[in-house]
């Protein structure tokens, strides 16, 4: 009988982190979000945050939550906490 996990916590790990600790379902809604209502998201609909889904982020971040990094794709400390202010200001968005 084989006892191994069927999913590794290093294969999880990276998606989660990647996706901003968001589910696919609840990734596609950002994207929407961004496509739908500020113009900002133009690639597919996929559910995966990868750096168009984080770039169109941080061009909103920057019109409406203090954001004033550089938009390249690449979350970092300054674009996590625009996000965290944005998140914290409105729980249920």
């Amino acid at each position: 009988m084989d006892t191994k996990p069927a999913v590794s916590a290093g294969a999880v790990t990276p998606l989660a982190v990647v996706n901003l600790g968001l589910t696919v379902e609840e990734a596609k809604k950002v994207q929407r979000l961004l496509r739908d209502h500020w113009g900002y998201y133009t690639d597919k609909i996929g559910g995966k945050v990868g750096p168009s889904t984080v770039m169109a982020l941080q061009r909103w971040l920057q019109a409406t939550w203090g954001y004033n990094g550089e938009v390249d794709g690449d979350l970092g400390p300054e674009a996590r906490a625009a996000f965290t202010r944005m998140a914290n200001a409105c729980p249920n968005c």
